[in-house]
């Protein structure tokens, strides 16, 4: 075994039995000597090869020491969404205890890099950071390539990869799948059943004349009034009504103005869209049958103390399809690292560390237990999650040959607003409908270069 081989061995089993800590003195180079029988030039050359990779720290004339012993401070950007920023805290608390990384884990919310501003501070001011982010617009530090890490490969073969490219600077975290859901308690009040429902929407009519009767909007959909890329959040409408075909997306081709486009705006016209929440006619606070936008988080946000804007009694998931295959919506939250250009190969290893344990099937189990989102190892069946022991969920979560479709590859940002807000036109009766399908089918087709 070379000598280099011996050293690494040495501070492995010290590691591993707790007499090496970060900061922890080394043997000497004449101590190593003994211990790997080796010559004095090659311990020498050992451990300067040793501090290049960051897992020694040699001091001439103090001497060699176990890296990471100062702390790092690290921040990392969270969706509060997800998992708020108190149970993020708690969660990195029981999985960093007897890690030996030595990080001071700043933990902030991601939404304070969507401005400029913000983002010029916080650049100025951080070493290191992780970010999580969704497709939503924010200012990206600049990103390390994690694919030169050298077990990148070992991580990523456990994981669902959406992206190839894009894993090389942003891996997979956790994903949302959307569906709809109605609420038992009021089909059973209009006497409707829910056997009915389906994702060909055949039973539209009926239900709705049951709603007007009962005075409940028969469906309803959070639409903030100062974002322009809601139309997102009637993909899975869209694609149950018009099916998905990916070539006419972004073609020339008639897709909105068609029979199925005049039926889509003709279901818009019975949905409920209130801009604040929480709305008392909305379908979370009961006054509304149905949301045709709803994600895994549902599963544990549902009656939760702190959501008492989210409360639906006897949920029914309905996945969205077309014919007799399902389709799923679905939202991607992915990881990224900036790392200072001045930053040492000891830290830069700390933080790939922490990003590693970010993935371990431990710690993406207690994040989907607490947030109800589904991780993206592969090795977690959706039996596994404790919202979904009893397997009420498992509708929501999609089977081998359902169409999984992620909002990149659908319509570029650019298109999404031209589309929110044509639609936004049509439901203020300033647009007739065959205007506004003409319209749309000319918006579908604008150019956006996407860039990494």
């Amino acid at each position: 075994m070379r000598t280099i081989d011996r050293i690494r061995k040495y501070i492995g089993e010290g590691i591993r039995n707790g007499s090496l800590r970060p900061g922890s003195r080394l043997p000497s180079c004449h101590e190593f000597m003994t211990l790997c029988s080796g010559s004095y030039a090659t311990v020498r050359s050992s451990l300067a090869r040793l501090q290049s990779e960051g897992l020694v720290q040699v001091e001439n004339g103090v001497g060699t020491f176990l890296a990471g012993g100062d702390p790092l401070p690290v921040r990392l950007n969270v969706i509060p969404e997800a998992l708020s920023i108190e149970k993020t805290r708690k969660l990195f608390e029981r999985h960093l205890a007897g890690k030996n990384l030595n990080i001071d884990l700043e933990i902030c919310s991601s939404h304070e890099l969507a401005s400029q501003e913000n983002y010029n501070r916080i650049l100025g001011h951080t070493r290191a950071a992780i970010t999580m982010f969704e497709d939503k617009k924010i200012f990206h530090l600049p990103q390390t390539q994690l694919s030169h890490f050298p077990d990148y490969g070992d991580l990523v073969s456990g994981l669902r990869i959406d992206d190839e490219q894009l894993s090389r600077i942003a891996l997979p975290f956790c994903q949302t799948y959307f569906f709809m859901v109605a609420s038992g308690k009021l089909m059973k009040k209009i006497g409707f059943s829910p056997d009915s429902i389906d994702s060909s929407f055949d039973w539209w009519e009926e239900y709705v004349e049951k709603c007007r009767k009962h005075r409940i909007h028969p469906m309803s959909l959070f639409w903030a009034p100062n974002t322009t890329s809601q139309f997102t959040a009637l993909y899975g409408l869209f694609f149950s009504i018009l099916g998905y075909e990916p070539e006419k997306l972004t073609d020339s081709s008639a897709l909105f103005d068609s029979p199925g486009g005049r039926r889509f705006l003709k279901i818009i016209n019975d949905i409920y869209f209130y801009p604040v929440v929480p709305d008392a006619e909305s379908f979370y606070c009961g006054g509304s049958g149905m949301c045709p936008y709803v994600g895994n988080w549902f599963s544990v946000q549902n009656h939760l103390a702190e959501r008492p804007d989210v409360a639906v009694d006897d949920p029914i998931i309905i996945p969205f399809g077309f014919g007799k295959r399902k389709i799923f919506p679905a939202g991607m939250m992915r990881l990224e690292a900036y790392l200072n250009g001045e930053l040492k190969q000891d830290a830069r290893n700390r933080v790939w560390a922490l990003m590693k344990l970010m993935f371990s099937r431990e710690f993406q189990l207690d994040y989907s237990n607490c947030s109800g989102l589904v991780s993206s190892r592969r090795n977690i069946a959706p039996s596994e999650y404790q919202w979904n022991r009893n397997h009420f969920w498992d509708a929501s979560i999609p089977e081998k040959g359902d169409l999984v479709i992620y909002g990149s590859n659908v319509f570029s940002q650019n298109v999404n607003t031209a589309l929110t807000l044509l639609l936004e036109d049509y439901r203020m009766g300033f647009v007739s409908m065959d205007s506004i399908l003409h319209r749309m089918d000319l918006k579908k087709s604008i150019e956006e270069i996407k860039t990494y």
